[in-house]
């Protein structure tokens, strides 16, 4: 993230990096630890570093591939419009994904990249609690400034890597409810199964 600042900067990760790059290398434990104390005080601290953790987990669980990362619904999420009937158009660079789950998936299956956001949203919001935590208990103004604002940009990124699962699963139950071949019955309970399998966040 450091060589991409519309990424990387401002952030906490690059005091960390700066931290972790000093000689000696120091451990990284105390060092998050440090990088919170800074940031939200020493009473925040440990919660802050346990949501800190919880999101790492849920990023490992990304689906990575750089023509997601550029045309899937990640960066609109909630503001990508849902479409009743297919509209044929190619999502673009980091502007308007549209409804094309084929450019969205690259080398994923879609049902994989739905599940994978749904695991990233559910891991996500089990560290929002310790962020709330830390905001609670931020010690001076500067440091509940700073834990409100995390806490926000924390409870919009779940909400997207939700919206990108819901995304998901609603242009493969619409594929299911139009499908000629199939029967009324056969549409609706693919359409229940597909929609009803969505993690709820908060």
């Amino acid at each position: 993230m450091l060589s991409w600042t519309v990424g990387g900067y401002p952030s906490p990760i690059l005091d960390l990096v700066r931290r972790m790059t000093a000689p000696p290398t120091p451990d990284i434990g105390s060092t998050l630890l440090a990088v919170a104390t800074d940031r939200y005080g020493a009473k925040s601290a440990p919660e802050a570093v346990r949501a800190w953790n919880a999101f790492s987990d849920a990023f490992a669980e990304y689906p990575f591939h750089i023509g997601f990362v550029y045309n899937g619904p990640a960066q609109v999420a909630p503001a990508n419009p849902l479409y009743l009937s297919p509209t044929g158009w190619s999502s673009t660079m980091v502007g308007f994904p549209y409804d094309d789950l084929e450019g969205w998936r690259q080398v994923y299956p879609a049902e994989v990249l739905g599940s994978q956001f749904d695991k990233m949203a559910s891991l996500w919001s089990a560290g929002i609690p310790s962020l709330e935590k830390a905001a609670k208990r931020a010690s001076t103004p500067e440091n509940r400034t700073n834990a409100r604002a995390d806490l926000a940009i924390a409870d919009a990124a779940g909400l997207h890597f939700l919206s990108v699962a819901d995304q998901v699963k609603f242009i493969l139950a619409r594929k299911d409810f139009l499908d000629p071949s199939s029967t009324d019955g056969e549409r609706e309970d693919r359409k229940s199964t597909r929609l009803n399998s969505s993690h709820r966040i908060r």
